[in-house]
């Protein structure tokens, strides 16, 4: 009896201590599931990094009954350095590497000759939630010709970069929780301006390894509204736009950098000019990607 009680003890015990263990297991998993995250932007002094991005553009527009179909694409490349680190802002100085730009639309054949922005330097602050400001040296940059009489100057450098940046969470943030922000911006048009108003919603997904670094997937929508108004030719005319996005984010969070975003977006609409009773319909889709070469 001794031994059958022994025996009766021992499994007990065992069937305790795997309760136990699951228990545990389950607590473990919960916290693992439940774990806040303090999401900021950790840019050191001497922080060295490349960022690069591809956008590729298919547009479809409607001109006097035609519909004329074409594929942009536009790669830039910098090298990027933390020159100051102070009160959670970084300033970060970034060099124009490389840049192409390509198309096939039959309207629009141009050599863009980016030689003289190569080894170009301009400096930016950016802030520990990702907050872009104090921007130095893009009125120096040359004024390129792209395509139709418009030029890329100041203003389309500065938020080409400012769209490298996420703009993150004030709160800590667990799985499964969100936040979100606006931001405006200007373009110029020809003969004109446009306002662009773009509405963000970002999701902490998951925690997963990415590129050999502990990391944060963030899944991102968007909503973009587009108006402005210009003269070509002595003509005025208006335009308006709408469209949504996509996005997937990857933020290593103990080194405090993004590693890369992926986006597929659209916009549709169409230029109007009441007078000439003239309207242009058109649609272009867009799929995107920035990487950052930690160093």
């Amino acid at each position: 009896m001794r031994s059958l009680n022994g025996l009766r003890w021992f499994a007990i015990t065992t069937i305790c201590l795997a309760a136990a263990g699951l228990v545990a297991c389950l607590l473990t998993n919960a916290d693992a599931d439940e774990k806040i995250y303090k999401l900021e932007y950790k840019l050191k002094k001497g922080t060295a990094f490349g960022m690069k991005t591809t956008i590729e553009r298919k547009s479809v527009r409607e001109m006097m009954g035609n519909e004329i179909k074409s594929t942009t694409m536009d790669i830039v490349v910098y090298d990027a350095k933390v020159t100051e680190a102070k009160g959670g802002t970084a300033t970060i100085e970034v060099t124009y590497e490389d840049r192409s730009h390509e198309t096939d639309d039959p309207q629009v054949q141009l050599d863009v000759d980016f030689s003289s922005l190569l080894g170009k330097t301009v400096q930016f602050s950016v802030t520990s939630l990702g907050e872009l400001s104090e921007f130095a040296g893009f009125d120096a940059l040359p004024e390129l010709a792209i395509s139709g009489g418009q030029t890329h100057g100041e203003s389309q450098y500065i938020n080409e970069l400012k769209e490298f940046f996420i703009r993150l969470s004030e709160d800590k943030i667990a799985v499964g929780e969100t936040w979100s922000y606006t931001e405006e911006f200007n373009e110029p048009v020809e003969g004109g301006g446009a306002k662009v108003v773009v509405d963000y919603t970002y999701t902490l997904a998951e925690v997963a390894e990415k590129n050999g670094h502990d990391c944060l997937k963030l899944t991102g929508e968007s909503t973009t509204k587009v108006t402005g108004k210009g003269v070509e030719q002595g003509m005025e005319y208006t335009i308006t736009l709408g469209g949504k996005g996509s996005e997937t984010a990857w933020f290593a969070y103990k080194r405090g950098m993004l590693l890369e975003t992926e986006t597929v977006s659209f916009l549709e609409g169409a230029v109007v000019a009441e007078d000439v009773g003239f309207e242009m319909p058109m649609r272009n889709d867009y799929t995107s990607k920035r990487t950052f070469a930690l160093k």
